[in-house]
């Protein structure tokens, strides 16, 4: 194998002289710029085959990769708000689910058509448990317990009863001047929105 050297004021220059030496095919081995110019180390294309390689050291087998450490992932902390929320859905079907199994079924007992029956299946129908309503129903007099379920005088009973027994305050004075905090429950469209637009503008009224 014969390797050339080659010297010139620019690329162009040093190249046009290897192809005229050694052909278009010749293999350029190496080149550098120096002071003068350029110069380029290059060699006959048919050279190559002439050439008789040292043994070489046999290539390594690749060596397997380790195994990569297993990763351990940390137990995803649950959200407190997300567990609440999950608990409190949950309730709220386990009660839906009790009220269906308390629903009374249509009865042709004689006793259906009474005042009692009649306000017992209601109470249950809007929610009530089996033993506010036993214990409110309790008291309902005869007179009125006999009467047909038509009737609206047991009805009328019923209402004054249960709201007997809401805890509300007797004045206003002691609403604004006691409580601090006031928390609005109730289903959708029942004026809770309304409610509180009205207390912020007593307060407002009140206090300033």
């Amino acid at each position: 194998m014969s390797v050339r050297r080659f010297v010139g004021a620019n690329s162009r220059d040093v190249m046009r002289q290897v192809r005229e030496v050694l052909g278009d095919d010749a293999l350029i081995v190496a080149n550098r710029r120096t002071e003068g110019g350029v110069e380029i180390l290059a060699m006959a294309d048919d050279a190559v085959d002439q050439f008789d390689p040292s043994p070489t050291t046999p290539a390594e087998e690749p060596k397997a990769s380790p195994a990569p450490a297993p990763v351990f992932s940390l137990p995803k902390q649950p959200d407190p708000l997300e567990a609440m929320s999950e608990r409190l859905l949950r309730e709220m079907q386990d009660m839906r689910e009790l009220l269906a199994r308390r629903q009374p079924l249509p009865t042709t007992q004689s006793g259906a058509d009474t005042a009692y029956e009649h306000l017992r299946q209601l109470m249950a129908r809007v929610g009530f448990s089996t033993e506010l309503s036993e214990e409110v129903l309790e008291a309902l007099p005869d007179e009125l317990s006999a009467l047909e379920a038509t009737n609206d005088a047991p009805l009328n009973w019923l209402r004054e009863q249960l709201m007997a027994r809401l805890n509300v305050l007797q004045h206003e004075e002691s609403f604004f001047d006691q409580t601090g905090i006031v928390a609005l429950v109730g289903p959708t469209g029942v004026g809770k929105t309304t409610t509180t637009a009205k207390l912020a503008a007593r307060f407002v009224m009140r206090h300033g």
